[in-house]
């Protein structure tokens, strides 16, 4: 959508790039079973639903420090980021995503 509208109207301003960018972030959190995020100056929180449907070993490896796991809350250190928390924040909530697709291993396997 972005591209269509960057095609038609040429760069958008950077108000038109940010309502963009929530609308891809809700899509995605929704997909994902995210009940919120909230974004303060040094964090972004993800709520989700289902916490057994967090990897927490996987999140911990792709997003290192910058991530702290606990039952239902995400943490995600803007600090640590720097100016990638954005991109940072997008990329977690589609890692819930897959994590929530991804078939759950059967105990006898």
């Amino acid at each position: 959508m972005a591209q269509e509208l960057a095609d038609r109207f040429g760069k958008p301003p950077k108000a038109a790039e940010a309502l963009l960018y929530i609308l891809r972030l809700k899509a995605r959190a929704s997909a994902a079973g995210v009940e919120s995020i909230k974004v303060t100056a040094g964090e972004a929180t993800v709520k989700v639903s289902d916490p057994q449907g967090i990897n927490q070993a996987a999140l911990t490896r792709r997003f290192g420090p910058a991530l702290r796991v606990g039952v239902r809350l995400l943490h995600l250190d803007r600090r640590k980021l720097g100016g990638r928390w954005r991109e940072e924040l997008l990329a977690l909530v589609q890692a819930l995503t897959l994590t929530s697709l991804s078939p759950t291993p059967s105990p006898l396997s």
